[in-house]
């Protein structure tokens, strides 16, 4: 779960497929008024990341060969496509999150 890169076809498709649903839910942000119009979509692709990652924590990380790249992967990639900034609240970030998935140990169900 080491390597942030694509390692087949299916795996960058994977990449892609995040890069546009990210982009999905920024111009959804902009049709939307408020506050912080981002704020459900916002920890809803929290929890659905860190259920990913609890999976992988639990029954293992995917192999280079996998069709879906592990999650810290495909994190690492948003945040490099869209910067730091991209899903960051006052409560969470990006970063914050790829912190926090590097303690597997949290994440171990005994």
């Amino acid at each position: 779960w080491d390597t942030f890169y694509a390692q087949n076809d299916t795996q960058q498709m994977e990449f892609d497929a995040d890069i546009q649903a990210v982009k999905w839910l920024l111009l959804l942000s902009k049709s939307k008024s408020g506050i912080n119009p981002l704020q459900t979509e916002i920890f809803f692709f929290i929890d659905v990341f860190s259920v990913f990652n609890l999976i992988e924590c639990n029954i293992g990380f995917p192999t280079k060969n996998a069709t879906h790249p592990s999650t810290i992967a495909r994190l690492k990639n948003i945040k490099d496509y869209f910067g730091s900034d991209v899903f960051s609240t006052k409560e969470y970030s990006i970063d914050d999150m790829l912190e926090n998935f590097k303690d597997i140990s949290s994440f171990k169900i005994v």
